[in-house]
């Protein structure tokens, strides 16, 4: 026996509530019809019987021809009228009695109450009956209702455990509940086509399911699946991983050797499992192929967990203003304006590189565009940028109105920063993240006092920079001026993405790449993180002769996952790259993502 008990990495970046109502809702059917409540079984069955009763003892009788087609229902008498029809033929010497019009009035009044008493059973009302036409609230229900314990047991394990919490993960709350419910349309649908005039009914949410594993087969092709493997009579077996798209083959394939030697009356709904897997295959074939994921569904999603995804293109012309090609710059920037997308980031690009470039009048006029562009809503990020740029731009140039929006937004990132400085600072420390010369030269083995400037965790939090090297360890110093040796294996996790605004020690910080460093994490504590930011992270003193850039600081922490065998975070969705420029809108929607069990 071998069966798939699970992904080797199981992990989301929210909880999944549409999949946890989903299997909720199944549940909860399941438990009050066949545990609180009452099918109509026992009175469908007892009309069955009596109606095969009453013609075993009068088979000279004729049943309407629609019997034929009637499914019985599991029963022991199912058994008894297989047998009764095998013998009527030599069973005919029996003589009708008095009044044959009559008793053949009442075994079509008993065929008619069987039929009644059937159609009212919870599995005939709720169930897809392809002989009830395109009418009918089955196409729904039945994708809810399940005819037993190993039935819904098998299809919730397989849903909850495999796939419908991933592809809500990537899809979202909005499309992903479609999708399932037009998988399970079309996976109706596909049993339906072979047996239009079928009274059986069609229960079970294995047809949308399927529609997630075809789905699952294409999105997330290379995530690994546990399958379980046990030899019956024997004490033998273990477990082992494939890939999905392997693992999808064998379930597909499995399905389509069922139909071709079963049928589609075996009991088991294996058209609507291969509908249901082409339909899911086809989806995400077409959302991939074409992007359409990454242009409507992605967007939504980024905004729901707080992230913003950065065009190469501003990556591109960020880096020419660090490097002080102010022209190239201008340009790229220029150029992004077109792009309703990047917009505002070319304005505040264009802005800062104007300021670097001696350009007043420039920057003053990009300054004035970029904070009527900013929503307004938005005041934190229109506050921040106010306060960085502001004291930049030179008085006399500035106008009476944008010098009055200036001192506003000014006034309103000094309320939002911390009264008083750190109690806990370094000597002469004016440069927030800066350590004293002498606390660098004293030894301190241990980071004592966390940070409590840039984080929204309850757990120890250490804002740190990098000062140089020692062998394969890292020198690092603390916020508070303390000095140690990180070496590569006390790193368990990485987690490294950009943050757009980030008050750090009163002072407003934008677009930092903030790069955490777990070294412990535990349960009742959460994790325990070394947090470096780009002003301070120290890449000069790691890589002497090499200026600080994009490039160099994905080199560090490839490095560092090399030689620690640290996990590696990352924010971008499953399956995408995992070093894809990704923005967070503030520091706690950055820890909500890595941290969420840790995040206030």
């Amino acid at each position: 026996m071998i069966i798939p008990i699970g992904l080797e990495d199981a992990s989301v970046r929210r909880i999944p509530y549409v999949a946890i109502a989903i299997l909720a809702l199944n549940i909860l059917v399941f438990f009050g019809v066949n545990v609180f409540g009452s099918t109509g079984d026992d009175l469908a069955l007892a009309a069955q019987r009596d109606l095969l009763d009453y013609w075993h003892q009068h088979s000279y009788l004729k049943l309407p021809k629609e019997f034929a087609q009637t499914p019985l229902l599991e029963d022991t008498s199912a058994k008894q009228v297989k047998q009764f029809l095998s013998e009527q033929q030599a069973d005919l010497s029996r003589t009708a009695k008095a009044d044959p019009a009559f008793e053949q009035k009442h075994l079509d009044a008993l065929y008619r109450s069987f039929r009644e008493a059937r159609d009212r059973t919870f599995w005939y009302r709720w169930g897809l009956v392809p002989a009830r036409g395109p009418l009918q609230r089955g196409w729904i229900s039945h994708l809810f209702v399940h005819g037993g314990w190993l039935h819904i047991i098998g299809n919730m394990f397989f849903f909850f455990f495999l796939v419908g919490p991933f592809l809500e993960d990537v899809w979202g709350r909005r499309f992903f509940p479609l999708f399932y419910l037009a998988g399970g349309l079309v996976a109706g649908f596909s049993q339906c086509l072979l047996s239009w005039s079928s009274e059986d009914p069609i229960v079970g949410a294995s047809g949308a399911i399927s529609a997630c594993v075809g789905a699952f087969a294409v999105r997330f092709a290379s995530r690994r699946v546990k399958f379980l493997y046990y030899w019956f009579g024997t004490l033998r077996g273990g477990a082992f991983f494939l890939p999905a798209w392997v693992w999808a083959i064998f379930y597909f394939g499995e399905d389509v050797l069922s139909l071709w030697f079963y049928g589609s009356g075996a009991g088991v709904a294996f058209a609507a499992h291969i509908g249901g897997f082409l339909f899911g295959l086809g989806v995400a074939v077409a959302l991939t192929k074409f992007g359409l994921e990454e242009k409507y569904l992605q967007p939504g999603l980024d905004r729901a967990l707080g992230v913003k995804r950065i065009d190469p293109a501003v990556t591109q012309a960020e880096e020419a203003r660090l490097a002080g090609r102010f022209d190239e710059a201008r340009r790229s920037y220029e150029q992004l304006l077109r792009k309703p997308s990047t917009n505002l980031d070319a304005l505040i690009g264009l802005a800062r590189t104007s300021i670097d470039a001696g350009r007043p009048a420039d920057a003053v006029r990009w300054v004035e565009r970029m904070l009527a562009a900013i929503p307004k809503n938005d005041t934190e990020l229109a506050a921040t940028l106010a306060a960085e740029l502001g004291p930049r731009l030179p008085p006399d140039r500035i106008s009476p109105r944008l010098k009055a929006k200036l001192v506003e937004l000014q006034q309103a990132a000094a309320a939002q920063a911390p009264v008083a400085p750190d109690a806990n600072a370094g000597p002469n420390s004016t440069d927030p993240g800066a350590v004293s010369q002498a606390a660098l030269s004293s030894p301190a083995p241990v980071m004592a006092v966390p940070t409590s400037t840039c984080t929204s965790l309850s757990s120890p939090v250490y804002a740190c920079a990098f000062v140089g090297r020692n062998g394969r360890n890292y020198l690092v110093a603390s916020e508070q001026g303390q000095r140690f040796e990180l070496a590569p294996e006390q790193v368990k996790m990485i987690a490294s993405a950009v943050v757009e605004t980030l008050l750090f020690r009163g002072q407003p910080l934008q677009n930092v790449i903030v790069t955490d460093l777990v070294l412990d994490w535990q349960p009742e504590v959460g994790p325990s993180i070394a947090r470096f930011l780009s002003p301070y992270f120290g890449l000069e003193q790691l890589f002497p002769g090499q200026p600080p850039s994009l490039e160099l600081h994905r080199a560090f922490l490839d490095e560092l996952t090399a030689v620690s065998g640290a996990r590696r975070l990352s924010a971008a969705p499953p399956g995408s790259d995992a070093d894809a420029a990704i923005n967070f809108s503030d520091i706690a929607a950055f820890e909500r993502l890595f941290y969420p069990t840790a995040a206030r």
